[in-house]
């Protein structure tokens, strides 16, 4: 991948779980790169999350089980 500003090619870093990092984001993976030349810092998300509903997420939470 080439870098925006200067055309050099950039490092990858490192790759997360958006939960660790961002966990808003309506992606499951960001991906950290730097260009050594102008030091400029990317991260792209990519692998958008399935639509859940929240509802659904809501009502699962407060369930609650007894023996």
């Amino acid at each position: 991948m080439k870098c925006f500003y200067c055309n050099a090619e950039v490092r990858w870093n490192n790759d997360y779980d958006t939960e660790d990092i961002y966990p808003e984001s309506k992606h499951n993976i960001v991906s950290m790169y730097n260009c050594d030349e102008c030091d400029t810092w990317y991260e792209v998300f990519h692998q958008k999350k399935k639509n859940e509903d929240k509802n659904d997420r809501r009502k699962e939470r407060n369930t609650k089980t007894y023996p």
